[in-house]
């Protein structure tokens, strides 16, 4: 992994982080504060809320 494939990675998991906080309500700081696996299924469960409330 190159430093820019890191950067990107870290950017993108940031990014994830401060969408799901603000659908949980919890904070994007809660959400980093997750292990990868939680933040990954807790962003997997929070699209699919948005896209049932954008039907």
């Amino acid at each position: 992994m190159t430093r820019g494939d890191w950067e990107r990675c870290r950017s993108e998991l940031e990014e994830a982080a401060i969408v799901l906080g603000m659908v949980t309500k919890g904070g994007p700081q809660w959400a980093m504060n997750l292990p990868l696996s939680q933040l990954y299924r807790h962003c997997r469960q929070a699209e699919k809320i948005i896209k049932r409330q954008n039907a």
